[in-house]
């Protein structure tokens, strides 16, 4: 039972008052105080002890530094003296004040007395902004709460000081201590940071101190990384103001930082790209030469919010993409403790291996880019200069036809060859030639046509790909002229070309050439050229691609049919070089692709009374009818023997049917339906024949009549 001291033996003039079921208040007098008992759930609340364990301290000096940024010189300083009453920590009404007077923001308080070991500790007026150097434009206030039980009186004020204020004041509130609330809060608001909670009271720290140890020099450290983070980019001190304070009253209400405005990433993303040798000049500049390395701690906290997990000796050269970045950057842990964002060279080459003795010591990647492996470095990089570029791919030649090639970059030609020593230990290197002794060095050429000799036939230069002809007695190789490429041969006397006559195989473009050439003097001139308009059809059943020409009213295959892959004969009566194929009777009814047929004897009646201009086919003579030529592409063979003036009255290929068969199907039989009528072209005659199984000829499809 509680009894005041008006009813009881002792305490006479003081009474005693159970305020809940947690404290007590004593007053005698106007004097009065409040101490906790047992807080119901097995744990006393310590400030109970706290107000009742003597605390004396007298005439003592409070220093520290006032940083938000250092607040300028003669900025005032206030100390409050504060106590525990009920939950709550409150004003005693004693304070003191001081004023900053170092380059640190550093200011000292004298003459202190205090009955209670906690103190408010508050700072305000315009400060250094450590990322722009200049003075603010507008005064901010920051708070420390400090506990000074241990007998230390260093309080430093800084932006972690603030942030902790009122999250402290919230956790007393529920019954913590002051050591434990702070505690919290401190892991609680470094854990939302994403940095180490092993920082020790916050008024410990100081940003512009590399510090007595190394855990001390990591705090301050990181103190100054946060300081800048809450800065960044910030045009305003209205702006910076606002953004801490919203995180400080995001922390205080739950320890958490729910971040709804998104300040977490923009941080990030400016701190990615912000140059700290701009912080330290500006730091130095006010005469602070103490700064620690916070570079690290920067770069930490950007890197741990774009989840790009640990960075150590165990994974150093590792590439990752950031998980909560959206701009698409490579990052790579290249020092072994953080990430960095990775240049081309380090994500695009950065799991491949050294290339191995007989392998080019360059490589293309996906983009294009070109990346030369270093033995020096055991790494790839960029070309050092054009030569490095133009042959990053080239290897040793392994035959002569490779010791020609271009440079990638400067197009330049070079060619492997012995570079001259005075000793015998001469090399072999690749040095750039003009284009002309580069592409002569090997010129690649091939007897396609069979119609001159082979020292006739234009050659491709070994480098640049331009064309090459034999000219004079020695037949040595210069640059053709336009028509000798275009040709295919060169036009010499010495090579026994003159007077000679060459065809130009027909085109598959939309206009499409028939061509003669006759090598005179002046070169080739054109003796002949036929001109029509020529289709294009696709067959979705293998993708074949054959242009098409119309003739009177019909739609013709201007090529040979080479569909191969229907089943049952797949490989059996297909051309080793698919060009074209010989078909079976039995195959007619489904060869062609859709829309397309075998043409019957009628249609390909109708086609040659079409071309030969007569009435009907009855008209036209079997025996002497031209009409193979007519219908029949140019052939390089036939023309090499013809005269000029043969070729230039003979109607060759004038529709663009370009037969180059002797024999087509119809899908025609004789009355006994044994046989197939077959069109012969042969002897440069059209005419018709059964054919006797099993004979196999070419096919040209024919389009389907479209419907009424």
């Amino acid at each position: 039972m509680i009894r005041n001291g008006n009813d009881g033996d002792n305490g006479a003039g003081c009474s005693l008052k159970q305020v809940d079921e947690n404290q007590l208040q004593i007053k005698c007098g106007d004097d009065s105080t409040t101490f906790y008992v047992n807080n119901g759930n097995g744990a006393t609340n310590s400030s109970s002890s706290e107000d009742e364990t003597p605390f004396e301290l007298k005439g003592a000096s409070i220093w520290g530094n006032a940083i938000k940024g250092p607040y300028e010189v003669n900025t005032v300083v206030t100390l409050k003296e504060m106590r525990i009453q009920g939950d709550s920590l409150s004003y005693t009404g004693r304070s003191y004040t001081g004023s900053v007077s170092g380059l640190k923001g550093s200011f000292v308080i004298p003459n202190v007395t205090l009955d209670y070991p906690y103190a408010e500790v508050a700072v305000t007026g315009k400060w250094l902004n450590e990322v722009t150097g200049d003075l603010s434009s507008k005064e901010m206030t920051l708070y420390a709460l400090a506990d000074l039980s241990d007998g230390s009186t260093e309080v430093n004020v800084n932006i972690l000081t603030h942030v902790e204020y009122e999250r402290v004041k919230v956790l007393v509130k529920k019954g913590y201590d002051v050591k434990a609330a702070k505690k919290q809060t401190e892991n609680e608001i470094m854990s939302a940071l994403g940095f180490s909670t092993n920082m020790g009271y916050f008024e410990k720290l100081s940003a512009f101190d590399s510090g007595s140890d190394i855990d001390k020099e990591a705090a301050n450290a990181t103190l100054l990384a946060i300081s800048l983070l809450f800065i960044r980019d910030n045009d305003t001190d209205a702006k910076i103001k606002e953004s801490l304070q919203k995180f400080a009253d995001d922390i205080a209400s739950d320890g958490k930082w729910n971040d709804a405005d998104g300040e977490k990433k923009k941080m990030a993303v400016w701190a990615e790209n912000f140059d700290i040798s701009a912080t330290i000049d500006n730091i130095k500049a006010w005469g602070v030469s103490n700064v620690p390395e916070y570079d690290k701690y920067f770069a930490a906290f950007w890197n741990n919010y774009y989840g790009l997990g640990s960075c150590s000796i165990m994974n150093k050269g590792d590439v990752k993409i950031a998980k909560k970045n959206d701009n698409g950057s490579h990052y790579i842990c290249k020092n072994g403790s953080f990430w960095n964002v990775a240049i081309a060279a380090e994500w695009e080459a950065y799991d491949w291996k050294a290339p191995k003795e007989n392998e080019p010591k360059g490589r293309a990647a996906e983009s294009g880019n070109v990346y030369i492996y270093d033995e020096g470095l055991a790494a790839w990089r960029v070309p050092d200069n054009d030569f490095e570029y133009d042959t990053y791919d080239f290897t040793i030649p392994r035959g002569v036809e490779d010791k020609a090639k271009m440079g990638h970059k400067t197009k330049q030609c070079y060619v492997y060859e012995k570079l001259n020593s005075e000793d015998d230990n001469s090399t072999y290197v690749w040095t750039v030639e003009p284009d002309e002794i580069a592409d002569t060095f090997f010129v690649s050429r091939s007897n396609t046509r069979g119609i001159f000799e082979e020292d006739a036939i234009v050659g491709v230069g070994g480098c640049t790909g331009k064309p090459y002809a034999r000219t004079g007695n020695n037949l040595s190789w210069l640059p053709a002229t336009d028509m000798e490429g275009y040709v295919g041969y060169a036009c010499s006397e010495a090579l026994g070309t003159l007077n000679k006559l060459v065809s130009h195989r027909y085109a598959t473009s939309p206009t499409a050439k028939d061509s003669v050439f006759v090598c005179k003097n002046s070169g080739w001139t054109w003796l002949r050229n036929a001109e029509y308009t020529l289709g294009s059809l696709k067959d979705t059943r293998d993708n074949n691609v054959y242009t098409t020409a119309k003739i009177g009213g019909q739609n013709w295959m201007a090529e040979d049919l080479r569909y191969c892959t229907f089943e049952g004969y797949q490989g059996d009566y297909c051309a080793a070089d698919m060009q074209e194929s010989d078909y079976r009777y039995e195959q007619l009814s489904f060869i062609c692709p859709e829309g397309w047929h075998v043409p019957s004897k009628e249609e390909f009646e109708a086609l040659l009374v079409y071309v030969s201009g007569a009435s009907s086919i009855d008209k036209i003579d079997e025996d002497d009818n031209n009409l193979g030529l007519v219908l029949g592409a140019l052939d390089g063979l036939s023309v090499a023997t013809m005269s000029e003036s043969e070729i230039s009255n003979t109607a060759f290929n004038k529709y663009g049917f370009s037969a180059k068969r002797q024999t087509y199907w119809t899908s025609s039989t004789n009355t006994d339906g044994d046989e197939y009528y077959v069109l012969d072209l042969s002897q440069t005659k059209a005419r018709f024949k059964l054919s006797p199984m099993p004979y196999m000829p070419a096919v040209r499809c024919i389009e389907d009549t479209p419907k009424k």
